[in-house]
């Protein structure tokens, strides 16, 4: 091939002047580094230019194609390289270029075969920028929503704490966590934070467990509306679930460990399993992430008419849906998630909805690649994501996502009558008394201990 290349470029002198000579050998190093060296009859030196940027665009190949896919694009360490290695190519290419001009002629800014090759070294510039400003921005965002945190075991509550009250009785003295390498566990909690709160309520809590021997995802809803949940601490929690972690942010002397994390322990020793991390979304940023996708494809089992609905951003009154498959953008998938006064609604039903689309957005990330998701949903990340999960366990975790077998997903509401009994709390208002023995039972079942 070298001869032939070299016995075109004899040829070529005779045909074509040294300018044309000069962009036709950029262009060719442009296509492939050291190609326009040999055209040059240059075949050593096109050697040592082509082997890196081949080797370069071997390996990732063999990375977008391997048994992982792309989850390894989650690891900033990975990203950080990935960067460094593209910048590293980019000038390598450029030079490539520039010199295949200049062993035929001179760069002259007025002759047509400089502005040729400037062109060139302007597509390649932009082809190495490009991908090195989304990687730098997405090895940022992950650093941004992800921090080192600890493990939320379950544990029996005291009898008695400072200041509290009794907690609900349970015949348990010691729940058995989950171990790590089997299954890993996360807090899911959904807000509804929006401009002019001062209050922000917890009012979507659920676990998502999955594990590398049992691949069927388990996803457990709590109610938002418990009253006298055990905290970490032995006290009781006389207030609704949902107020908790606004309660302890509040109280940073009371409860050192912050908001968030006191819900993750406190939910850990409600369900009787470990819980490793927590990921926080407004209801803002459901919409944004849902509208970011294209939409989801979500399948309505029951019809919904709840005229009383109001839509926190637009305004708009009232939902009706009828049973089937439905796109949504992100106004109606939450108005979805968030409906619960209509004919045979309430919490119970919604949270099984709230599962049903949080599946959607999974398979939408999947049909789309996470390369393509990445790009459209780095502004999202950035203003609304929040978890404490460390950048080295991205991957893994994204990779048990994939593997899970989600045909096969395990779906529990923890609804009355079994799971909570519904009473009066003060002021009259509605709540929940959680039946801990039932759903500890429940946990261990469903996670197959």
């Amino acid at each position: 091939m070298s001869r032939a290349v070299a016995s075109a470029g004899r040829h070529g002198r005779r045909a074509l002047s040294s300018a044309a000579q000069a962009s036709l050998a950029a262009a060719l190093s442009f296509l492939v580094p050291g190609l326009g060296q040999l055209f040059n009859g240059q075949p050593r030196l096109a050697i040592l230019l082509a082997i890196p940027a081949l080797v370069v665009v071997g390996v990732l190949a063999a990375l977008m194609t391997g048994a992982g896919g792309t989850v390894w694009l989650l690891d900033v360490r990975v990203l950080i390289g990935l960067v460094t290695v593209d910048l590293l190519l980019l000038g390598w290419r450029l030079f490539a270029v520039v010199h295949a001009h200049l062993g035929r002629s001179r760069l002259r800014w007025r002759g047509p075969a400089t502005w040729a090759t400037a062109l060139l070294l302007i597509v390649t510039l932009g082809m190495h920028a490009v991908p090195a400003w989304y990687g730098a921005r997405l090895a940022l965002s992950l650093t941004t929503i992800s921090g080192e945190g600890r493990a939320a075991h379950p544990r029996s509550p005291p009898t008695e704490g400072p200041g509290s009250s009794t907690p609900p009785p349970s015949d348990e003295t010691e729940i058995d966590s989950v171990e790590l390498d089997r299954r890993l566990s996360v807090l899911l909690i959904g807000t509804d934070a929006a401009a002019g709160r001062d209050m922000v309520l917890t009012d979507t809590i659920m676990i998502a467990s999955l594990g590398a021997t049992d691949p069927a995802p388990v996803l457990i809803s709590v109610p938002r509306d418990l009253y006298g949940v055990p905290l970490p601490d032995g006290r009781v929690y006389n207030a609704k679930l949902n107020s908790l972690r606004q309660y302890a942010r509040d109280r940073p002397e009371e409860f050192p460990g912050g908001g968030t994390e006191t819900l993750k322990q406190t939910i850990a020793d409600l369900v009787g399993m470990r819980i490793d991390h927590v990921a926080t979304v407004d209801i803002g940023g459901l919409r944004q992430i849902v509208d970011a996708l294209g939409g989801v494809e979500v399948d309505v089992r029951q019809r919904i008419d709840d005229p009383q609905y109001r839509d926190p951003f637009t305004g708009q009154r009232g939902l009706s849906l009828a049973p089937g498959t439905f796109h949504m953008n992100g106004d109606l998938a939450l108005a979805y998630v968030r409906s619960r006064l209509g004919p045979g609604d309430d919490d119970f039903v919604r949270a099984g909805r709230q599962q049903r689309l949080l599946n959607a957005l999974r398979r939408r990330i999947e049909e789309k690649g996470l390369v393509a998701a990445l790009p459209s949903l780095l502004d999202v990340i950035d203003r609304q994501v929040r978890t404490d999960i460390s950048g080295d366990e991205l991957p893994p975790l994204a990779q048990t996502v994939i593997d899970g077998d989600w045909s096969a997903l395990r779906g529990e509401v923890l609804d009355p009558p079994r799971y909570v009994t519904p009473s009066t709390g003060p002021a009259g208002a509605y709540v929940l008394v959680p039946n801990l023995d039932a759903i500890r039972d429940r946990t261990a079942e469903i996670l197959g201990r």
